[in-house]
């Protein structure tokens, strides 16, 4: 009797120590092969793209604005840098649209026409068009924020009143700004020559204007589309109004120092607001409607 409960009682032992050894051995196994959780879906982030120009007069500001938009919305910013090259701005929309991967794109053209602009929307890509010129491009479906157009060569008309005969500097002999702003002068009520080209050299600038002066020598007014073109046109004519449409740091120094007597300009920080807002807009699935920015003539000291 004693050996028999002495004997069932090795065995509970027995059963004990089998049991404690397998939950051991389970929470050993739970330690090591711990059960996984499904793993994360990956978001991705929408995609904003820029293709801007650093030779482009509210680069900076549009940089600085699209990068805080981009990082406040989570957005993912691609950026290209065309240098001011068309043909190099239109190469870059095309590797755009081929990635398919921008649901918006700001784009700062580098030539009149709406090419690049097009381009993206068959892409299917929203496109936010940020221009100083008030062009009357067709833009197609594109939000445009710029001057309502003629609005910066009204301006300068208002500030070459009573200076005298006027002329045009354009870069390019087909320049699609250069007959608007010979009309929109001529419809102030200024004598205009018509248009040259310096193709962006201040030389050629000048030896365009000596050209008009010698059948025009009262001509008392210019403007000029680039910053070369209106500092060649003011060694020409020393004692004439010559605006500029160029703005930026370089163009402000020229005016600090004599080198073109007014700016054409458009406010950078204001074109870069109206441009944040329109993508908020496009973003939420609405049709954005910015208002013409403002144009003012900045001139320099007598």
């Amino acid at each position: 009797m004693k050996r028999r409960g002495a004997a069932l009682a090795a065995l509970l032992v027995l059963v004990v120590c089998v049991l404690a050894g397998g939950r051991i051995l389970s929470a050993r196994e739970e330690a090591d092969f711990p059960v996984l959780s499904p793993a994360p879906v990956r978001r991705e982030r929408p995609v904003l793209a820029y293709l801007g120009s650093s030779a482009h007069p509210w680069d900076r500001e549009l940089t600085q604005a699209l990068e805080r938009a981009a990082g406040e919305r989570d957005w993912t910013l691609v950026t290209y840098d065309c240098r001011g090259g068309a043909e190099t701005q239109l190469r870059q929309a095309e590797d755009l649209a081929r990635r398919g991967e921008a649901r918006w794109a700001v784009l700062c053209p580098a030539d009149g026409d709406g090419s690049g602009a097009a381009l993206l929307e068959r892409a299917g890509v929203r496109v936010v068009v940020v221009t100083p010129q008030g062009s009357d491009a067709d833009w197609g479906e594109s939000c445009r924020v710029s001057p309502a157009p003629g609005e910066p060569y009204a301006a300068a008309a208002a500030a070459l009143d009573g200076v005298g005969p006027v002329a045009v500097v354009a870069d390019l002999p087909d320049d699609p700004r250069a007959e608007p702003a010979c009309q929109a002068l001529a419809s102030a009520g200024l004598e205009v020559d018509g248009y040259g080209a310096c193709w962006g050299e201040a030389d050629y600038a000048g030896d365009y204007l000596a050209q008009v002066l010698e059948r025009r020598p009262r001509l008392g007014g210019v403007l000029a589309f680039s910053l070369a073109g209106a500092q060649g046109a003011k060694a020409a004519l020393p004692e004439g109004r010559v605006l500029c449409l160029e703005t930026g740091e370089a163009a402000r120094w020229a005016l600090e120092l004599g080198g073109v007597d007014g700016l054409v300009q458009v406010s950078g920080q204001e074109a870069a607001r109206q441009t944040v807002a329109a993508l908020t807009a496009l973003a939420a699935g609405q049709t954005p409607a910015p208002e013409p920015l403002a144009v003012e003539v900045q001139l320099g000291a007598d």
